[in-house]
């Protein structure tokens, strides 16, 4: 099973579609070795705010599209 991982940085979904999760101390391991990754918790933190925010716009702006395209299509 762990030739099928794919590197997902998401702590809560490191083995998301397999039905099993990992133990809350490897998760928490997980996380501290993403936040020395980036700089430190608070850059980290930070990081990941900004791209959720850019994510959720850009989703939300293309099913603003689509729903335009269907009505006036």
């Amino acid at each position: 099973m762990l030739a099928e991982w794919r590197g997902v940085t998401s702590a809560s979904r490191v083995y998301g579609n397999y039905g099993y999760e990992i133990s809350d101390d490897l998760r928490r391991r997980r996380v501290e070795v993403l936040e020395k990754r980036y700089g430190g918790r608070e850059q980290a933190h930070a990081a990941a705010v900004r791209i959720q925010r850019a994510f959720r716009q850009h989703r939300m702006n293309s099913r603003f599209r689509q729903v335009g395209q269907t009505l006036f299509g």
